[in-house]
């Protein structure tokens, strides 16, 4: 029967010509089938590029309508560490909630100087993915560098649903950044959780001597969050999964939260969650505190599998 694998992929080859023929891209995309196979079209010149790819090197597929660039008009985003590119991002980012898709960030050192936010824009969100080419803590080529004028946040989810951030390192640049990523949601407002949040491939770090003035992470009024193959770098930081159980504030639980193949240097307070699973995960601290603290009658159903 080994006859039969490059049959398959010749018929594979011609399906995804016939489906790829009957539309137009709006830019370069890539377009793949289960068999592994990748087609590259560039439609300023009109060229196409096949290859064999693993499967399990793309996890997600980018699909072939929904694109934004963030360097591209009429965002513009620039990445030079130097030109203040925040009117762009949450220019973007606002368009992306909208019409969902994939928001993708280039290679380049982003300079924010405010917090960016992602809001709910209906009751039913689509599905959006912030795509940076690499990730990898003090080495990514997508670097998002958060330095505001004033105590600000830096990530900021209210209420949204479906989001996915992939091969992006983000950091604290300065002692003005009070969250560097908050995931949160507040009661009354169109969507009552933020619902199915996913990092992956990512990072978080400060720079050298710069410490957010109350976590680099907090996860509170949201459900179904998950960071998978990320880095948490830098000592002495913390996470906080959950918040007061204020019910006019949406509750403050963080439910059902997964880390997973993930580099943790960091403390975890969990004050108030449901559910939270380390798995195969490494807390890697410098100093002999306790890693995870869980506050009394604050938590339930925590699990540490294959972690240490």
């Amino acid at each position: 029967m080994k006859w039969l694998h490059p049959l398959l992929d010749i018929l594979a080859v011609v399906f995804i010509l016939l489906l790829t023929s009957s539309s137009t891209l709006s830019q370069s995309t890539c377009v793949r089938n289960c068999l592994g196979w990748s087609q590259i079209s560039n439609p300023a010149d009109g060229s196409i590029k096949w290859a064999k790819l693993d499967p399990l090197t793309l996890p997600i597929t980018i699909q072939s309508s929904g694109v934004i660039n963030v360097k591209g008009a009429p965002y513009n985003a620039v990445g030079n560490a130097v030109a203040d590119d925040t009117a762009a991002f949450q220019s973007a980012i606002t368009a992306g909630l909208a019409a969902g898709g994939t928001l993708y960030i280039p290679t380049g050192d982003y300079l924010i100087t405010d917090e960016l936010v992602f809001s709910a824009v209906s009751t039913v969100s689509l599905p959006l993915r912030l795509l940076g080419d690499g990730g990898y803590t003090g080495q990514g080529k997508t670097r998002l560098i958060f330095q505001p004028a004033s105590v600000k946040r830096g990530i900021v989810l209210i209420s949204t649903q479906q989001l996915i951030f992939e091969g992006i390192e983000f950091i604290s640049g300065n002692n003005n950044v009070s969250v560097l990523i908050d995931i949160n949601a507040v009661q009354d407002v169109l969507v009552f959780s933020t619902f199915m949040t996913t990092f992956f491939r990512s990072s978080f770090r400060p720079f050298s001597g710069t410490t957010p003035t109350i976590a680099m992470m907090q996860v509170r009024n949201a459900a179904l969050t998950t960071f998978r193959h990320c880095w948490f770098a830098g000592d002495s930081q913390k996470i906080i999964l959950g918040g007061p159980a204020d019910a006019a504030a949406g509750g403050g639980t963080a439910g059902q939260t997964l880390f997973e193949q993930s580099q943790i240097y960091w403390n975890i307070e969990i004050i108030n969650a449901i559910n939270t699973t380390f798995r195969g995960s490494i807390f890697a601290r410098f100093t002999p505190t306790t890693p995870v603290r869980i506050y009394p009658a604050a938590a339930g159903f925590v699990r540490q599998v294959n972690t240490s």
